[in-house]
């Protein structure tokens, strides 16, 4: 994502619809990890929740 300012990310995501799905184990926001308090994943539903600032410029979301 290109970000002209800092920016609040709100994020939903399923990951059951993946060909592999999976439980994410770390979510990174460019090169930070975010805290567990900060994403969360309802294993029934395969729903990623991530809530997080992130700085103007390039964001990388990385699920693991």
């Amino acid at each position: 994502m290109r970000l002209g300012r800092a920016t609040r990310l709100e994020l939903e995501a399923s990951l059951r619809t993946l060909r592999r799905p999976f439980a994410p184990r770390r979510v990174t926001l460019g090169a930070r990890a975010l805290p567990r308090s900060s994403w969360s994943f309802d294993r029934r539903r395969g729903l990623l929740r991530v809530r997080a600032r992130a700085a103007a410029g390039t964001a990388t979301l990385r699920v693991r």
